[in-house]
């Protein structure tokens, strides 16, 4: 299985040349005596006659010169190569698989490293291949079943997760994965295994799960997270000292349960009314886990006026959305503490202080606490807290839109709490880390973040987390054109806040869902809009200028999508003037082009280019992320083409062109190129200016009159401004294998099979270069 090797006597031998493999193949698969006419049908069903016989004389005689050994039986009539001359793994996989031998199971499974010799491609093998494929996961799944009896379930995951690779439509299996993986406490990857399959199923076989199988996702994303077993203290068991460290590091770690019990022990040796310390470490776990009911009811039995109880109050008042109250609690405990000089609460205060400014607006003030939080906890070696400093500095550069800039805080953050174990943090990192890499389009990197960040916060049973990171999802399936999963998960976000009475993750969700439908369904711009007033009705109850101030630019751009640009203009006028307010300058360029935009539907064409003329002076002065510099040279390049300056307009477009081409062609993935040329309102808008003046090329779409296809099949042979980020990206070869990838997965799509030849037709190349490019596509999906 996998390519053609050979062995005798346990010492590897040097393979025959390629043109001699097919006819080893067959014959070692067919252990019968095979007449030569026969042989020559199957192998060379093109050659007849004397032709037909004189190659395959040739690959005799390369067979024999290259093996001497080979145990080859042949007369003017037949070949034979007897079964008991050999042995193949092919066999011995299938007949471990029929006798369900517990010993021979897991040897068989492992000699299956691909499938059965993939590098050849004639018609005659795809029935054998098909037959040991399935031979395979049969094996696989009695494996996974005895292991399951007997308990043996971290035996069992990795045999499962083969199953799923091989057969990603075995429900069964499916199934099976998830329930281990509830056994073994990693609620996240159960449930991302369901959707992964939903969505495959969806996409493949336009069908839902079975009922069994939605119970069972139900009931994982239900339950509370799996108990941890807690380990005794070696030692003392009343021990104090050694049961506060454990309780704080189960608290960096995000170890609920073994924190929980560790706190009732504390509590229970005499400690609950007279220990401070023992309380504080209480209502930094119950805040941080969620649980703000018990850090209320401590917090209450404790004296207000104490600057380490302040300090407390602050961090519950932050994770309540209290942003104003917690920053006046929390700058009152900052003061005492300095004057006590008590490092420690001065530290816990200064990064409490740095992320309430950032909902507040005061972006300088949370530069500098954070950047003092760092200085301080590596005077105090203060390990834990130097992250969170490192996390909240990357946090406030994603917040201003320095993405770039983000990334060497956020992964020093990353590189810390993956060292020391600090699974919050590491939620806290990867969701920032997320946000990123998707804003300048690296969906993939963003899609690999968020699935960590989601299983994590699954794992750790932080549900308003993983509400935030549902919608960062949806935000991402929007770009991606996957609409279905896109609103799925936003329901999923929904059900979680109503559950959870928060009110303000209800707003976030409202002005993420309302920006969703403004990408992809701009039929339902007027739900978006109403969806948007809502949000911002609940950002003025809670006082967040910074939520409020961009909730109020995608009411602006609801309403030009809707055909109103004078409201879009005030509400544009008004974001400016607000995010000017919060330091946020970054954004005020991207509003400046919006806004161009918005005047030139009204004709208004000289007050059009004075504001993208600004746009562009912001530019060139380094006011803009160079992630959407794209947008205001191709705006500027419309407004000035509405002018009739055709020079300097040609000029503009084509160099935001380049700037868009250079974004998507980070993208690795196919669809997450294809979306991000018509994932913005602007941007799709523009796309077809480039088209209309020839500066991009649409997507070509061909039909192929002698296909075995369906009547009607369309094949996408170049899909234009994605296909061209590709080739600038990774060069002609990779353009040409993925154009072929897309025909494949266009064929599986439209139940239209295609052969080598139609595919060589469709490309302008060779049967073999498809051949080679088909071999190099299978090697890189395994």
């Amino acid at each position: 299985m996998g390519d053609l090797r050979i062995a005798q006597k346990d010492e590897w031998l040097e393979a025959p040349i390629y043109r001699t493999h097919s006819l080893l193949a067959y014959l070692l698969l067919n252990p019968r005596p095979i007449q030569r006419e026969s042989l020559i049908a199957t192998l060379f069903p093109e050659e007849t006659g004397k032709k037909g016989r004189s190659r395959l004389s040739d690959r005799l005689w390369k067979l024999r010169e290259a093996l001497p050994d080979l145990p080859l039986q042949s007369s003017s009539e037949v070949i034979h190569l007897p079964k008991d001359e050999r042995w193949l793994d092919v066999e011995f996989l299938v007949e471990a698989g029929q006798d369900g031998n517990v010993d021979q199971m897991p040897v068989a499974a492992e000699l299956y490293r691909d499938e059965l010799l993939p590098a050849i491609y004639e018609d005659w093998i795809v029935t054998d291949r098909e037959n040991v494929r399935l031979a395979y996961i049969g094996l696989l799944g009695k494996l996974s079943e005895q292991l399951i009896r007997k308990q043996d379930f971290v035996s069992a995951e990795p045999i499962l997760r083969r199953i799923a690779q091989a057969e990603p439509l075995d429900e069964k299996a499916v199934r099976n994965l998830m329930g281990v993986y509830r056994r073994l406490g990693q609620r996240g990857a159960a449930l991302n295994i369901y959707e992964q399959f939903s969505h495959t199923l969806a996409e493949e076989m336009q069908l839902e799960p079975e009922a069994a199988t939605v119970a069972l996702a139900d009931s994982i994303r239900a339950a509370v997270p799996g108990q941890l077993k807690v380990e005794p203290i070696e030692g003392d068991p009343i021990n104090r000292d050694a049961l506060m460290r454990r309780a704080q590091t189960a608290l960096e770690k995000g170890e609920r349960d073994v924190f929980v019990s560790t706190i009732k022990q504390l509590n229970a040796i005499g400690s609950d009314e007279t220990d401070l310390d023992v309380k504080l470490l209480e209502i930094d776990g119950a805040v941080l886990f969620g649980d703000y009911n018990t850090a209320e009811q401590v917090l209450n039995k404790l004296d207000a006026a104490s600057y380490r109880i302040q300090a407390r109050q602050a961090y519950l008042l932050l994770r309540q959305r209290k942003s104003k109250q917690a920053y006046d609690l929390g700058t009152q405990a900052l003061l005492e503490a300095h004057e006590q000089a008590d490092k420690q609460t001065e530290l816990y205060v200064l990064l409490i202080l740095s992320e309430v400014e950032m909902d507040l607006g005061k972006m300088a003030e949370a530069k500098t606490n954070a950047a003092t939080a760092q200085r301080l906890a590596n005077e105090l070696k203060d390990i834990y807290s130097a992250a969170r400093a490192l996390l909240l500095q990357g946090r406030r550069s994603v917040r201003m839109g320095s993405y770039t800039g983000a990334l060497q805080n956020l992964h020093e953050a990353e590189s810390l709490a993956e060292e020391n174990g600090f699974r919050p943090i590491l939620l806290e990192t990867a969701f920032d880390l997320s946000q990123s890499y998707g804003a300048p389009g690296n969906l993939k990197r963003q899609q690999e973040y968020m699935q960590r960040c989601l299983n994590l916060a699954r794992d750790l049973g932080m549900q308003q987390r993983e509400a935030s990171i549902l919608m960062l999802m949806a935000y991402v399936y929007d770009q991606m054109k996957r609409k279905r999963e896109s609103f799925q998960v936003q329901e999923q976000a929904r059900a979680i806040l109503t559950r959870l009475e928060d009110e303000f993750g209800l707003a976030k969700t409202l002005y993420s869902l309302s920006f969703s439908i403004s990408w992809h369904d701009e039929t339902r711009i007027e739900e978006a809009i109403e969806m948007g007033w809502q949000a911002i009705e609940i950002f003025k109850k809670y006082e967040t200028p910074g939520w409020l101030a961009s909730t109020t630019y995608a009411l602006g751009t609801y309403y030009w999508i809707a055909g109103d640009p004078e409201r879009a203009i005030d509400l544009y006028d008004r974001s400016y003037k607000q995010h000017a307010e919060l330091g946020e300058l970054g954004w005020l360029t991207e509003i400046l082009t919006y806004k161009a935009a918005a005047i030139l539907d009204l004709g208004r064409l000289d007050e059009a280019l004075a504001v993208s003329n600004q746009a562009v002076l912001e530019v060139a002065r380094g006011k803009l992320e160079a992630d959407y510099i794209f947008l205001v040279y191709l705006v500027h390049g419309w407004v000035l083409l509405e002018l009739g300056q055709e020079g300097d307009a040609e000029k503009n477009l084509k160099r935001g062109y380049n700037k868009l081409l250079d974004l998507a062609k980070q993208n690795a993935d196919e669809e997450a190129r294809e979306g991000f040329f018509s994932a913005m309102p602007l941007t799709r808008r523009a796309m077809k200016i480039l088209y209309a003046q020839g500066i991009a090329e649409a997507p070509q779409k061909v039909s192929l009159s002698n296909a075995v296809a369906e009547d009607g099949a369309l094949w996408t042979v170049d899909a234009g401004p994605p296909d061209k980020a590709l080739k600038r990206a990774e060069g002609a070869v990779a353009l040409r294998r993925n154009r072929l990838a897309r025909l494949l997965k266009e064929s599986r799509r439209q139940k239209s099979p295609l052969t080598v030849k139609q595919m060589a037709d469709l490309l302008g190349v060779s049967k073999r270069t498809v051949q080679r490019d088909l071999i190099r596509l299978r090697s890189e999906t395994k």
